[in-house]
């Protein structure tokens, strides 16, 4: 009886417990469990960092949009300068107001005014300072330039400096002076150191203007600095913008007003026209006019000998010729005479 118990218990546990090739599968089991959860949780956590560098390579670069703007403008600029043409030196230049070295204004003022001073003999047109008297649009009378041998060419004036922030937005600054001297008529005008103002569509010539009155004149001497002279209208003329540079040409020109040149012309009236260059020295610019070649003025003329009584007239309101003028009044003169004698003819007894 006690050994049918024992056998059972024997039974009972050999029944509980596995044989041993059994545990050795069921360690073999459970290790390769273990391993292969090492390998899944050392996977996951490879995964795991490679998606956290992941998300913080994102991070980092949606935190600095600027660099990624920056990055593709400057591809952009790249690109863009690559499709465009190759050029040589003059791309680089650029007119402003520190490279503005060279230039020249050429304008004759108004040429019925330089008819009116430099046809008559005893009379000076002077340049100085920086202006020169050119050939440029000179009066010619019976064939002949500068007949009482006085230059009556346009004036070209040199650049000074220039305040150039674009094409339609400057103040070029030119110095010279020229002097018109009629001593019959006691005065020396003298017109100096004009500039151009433009600002968009609008434009000014502004100048120095002086009258010396001498004694005999019957208005004194004016000195009007920095006065509106002439409305200039460039949007009628040429304008030319070029690397470097500006060219002016055929711009129309009115006077301001009547004051501007000491009362001689109404306001409106038309003056000649206007010619301008302003430019670096990396611009190429046409050779500027040159002075008129010197004349041999005829012999000078008493003052009392030319018109006695008109003593100041500013014929170049009219346009009037100054010399037919007195031929006009020797002949009054002369018939006046005959009348006189003929009334005051004694009679014969």
């Amino acid at each position: 009886m006690r050994l049918a118990g024992v056998a059972a218990a024997g039974a009972l546990l050999a029944a509980v417990t596995p044989p041993a090739w059994a545990q050795q599968t069921t360690t073999a089991q459970t290790t390769t469990a273990q391993t292969t959860t090492a390998q899944t949780t050392t996977a996951q956590t490879t995964t795991a960092q490679t998606t956290t560098a992941q998300t913080t390579t994102a991070q980092t670069t949606t935190a600095r949009p600027g660099t990624a703007r920056q990055s593709a403008a400057q591809a952009t600029t790249a690109q863009e300068q690559a499709a465009q043409p190759t050029t040589t030196g003059s791309a680089s230049c650029e007119l402003t107001s520190e490279t503005a070295t060279r230039g020249d204004l050429l304008w004759g003022f108004k040429k019925s005014f330089r008819q009116y001073v430099g046809t008559t003999a005893g009379n000076a047109i002077t340049a100085s300072d920086g202006a020169v008297v050119t050939a440029v649009d000179e009066v010619v009378r019976d064939g002949v330039p500068n007949p009482a041998g006085i230059p009556t060419g346009a004036y070209r004036f040199a650049l000074g400096r220039a305040e150039y922030r674009s094409p339609t937005d400057f103040t070029l600054h030119y110095r010279g002076k020229v002097a018109f001297s009629y001593p019959a008529h006691f005065f020396t005008l003298v017109l100096g150191d004009p500039e151009v103002r433009r600002d968009g569509d609008t434009a000014t010539l502004r100048a120095d203007v002086e009258l010396k009155a001498q004694p005999g004149a019957p208005t004194g001497s004016k000195n009007l600095p920095d006065v509106d002279l002439a409305t200039l209208r460039p949007t009628a003329g040429t304008t030319t913008p070029a690397p470097g540079s500006l060219t002016w040409s055929a711009v129309p020109a009115s006077l301001t007003s009547a004051e501007a040149f000491a009362g001689f012309y109404q306001a409106g009236a038309e003056l000649d026209q206007v010619a301008l260059t302003a430019a670096a020295d990396c611009a190429d610019l046409p050779e500027p006019p040159p002075p008129a070649p010197a004349g041999t003025p005829p012999p000078a003329v008493r003052a009392n000998a030319l018109v006695p009584p008109l003593q100041y007239r500013p014929l170049a309101n009219t346009g009037a010729d100054v010399e037919h003028v007195l031929w006009l009044g020797i002949s009054v003169l002369l018939a006046g005479t005959a009348v006189l004698l003929a009334v005051h003819r004694p009679r014969r007894t």
